[in-house]
């Protein structure tokens, strides 16, 4: 229900136990539940000051109010500027973000092109290689091939390796003269004797005979 539908009505609420009567369009409930706190901050003041009289004491409490009023109010418009400029940075932000999400969009168009570059370049490649791969070899040109010619010369034909040679075989070394023996000397009598009696007895006898 809003405040123009509510008819000013009256209201009796008590204060420092004094009886107002209160005449507001405000809701019943909630203009009592105002004259309690008000009576509440009345009575602490009271405490906090008893030297003062009750006048005294409501007018240095409203005094206090109306500067925690203020103070809100300062807080309250610091609040809404901020909340402004909030406000402004987001939707610069949004801003920034739409062109961003543009720029992001023409990256991924170009990423896309380069990908399917980079694909057709990889085949191309791969084709080259194939194509060196099935090419022709060199091939030496046979023997027989009636285009080639002799090349005395070189020793070897044209379109053919050379031969290998084999390495000539050195010559055996002739043999060396066996060294002549001397002739034997005919044996003189003592030493015919000698051996004569050598071979008739053993080797110890012998010994023992020539010393």
């Amino acid at each position: 229900m809003s405040k123009d539908s509510i008819k000013p009505h009256r209201i009796d609420v008590s204060i420092g136990g004094v009886t107002y009567h209160l005449l507001a369009n405000e809701n019943e409930e909630y203009m009592r539940m105002i004259a309690a706190k008000a009576d509440e901050a009345y009575q602490a003041a009271m405490v906090a000051n008893p030297s003062l009289s009750g006048m005294q004491n409501a007018v240095l409490l409203i005094i206090n109010l109306m500067d925690s009023l203020e103070k809100i109010s300062s807080e309250y418009d610091t609040v809404l500027e901020e909340s402004k400029k909030a406000v402004g940075d987001l939707e610069a932000c949004s801003k920034e973000l739409y062109v961003q999400r543009d720029v992001n969009f023409e990256m991924k168009k170009e990423l896309l092109r380069v990908n399917e570059l980079n694909k057709q370049l990889m085949l191309e490649l791969a084709s080259l290689k194939t194509k060196e791969e099935h090419d022709d070899p060199i091939t030496l040109i046979p023997p027989d091939d009636p285009d080639i010619y002799d090349d005395e010369a070189c020793g070897y034909r044209d379109g053919e390796l050379e031969p290998e040679h084999e390495p000539e075989s050195e010559p055996d070394p002739e043999p060396e003269p066996e060294p002549e023996l001397p002739e034997d000397e005919p044996l003189t009598e003592t030493e015919a004797e000698e051996f004569s009696n050598f071979n008739q007895t053993t080797l110890e006898e012998y010994l023992s005979s020539s010393t």
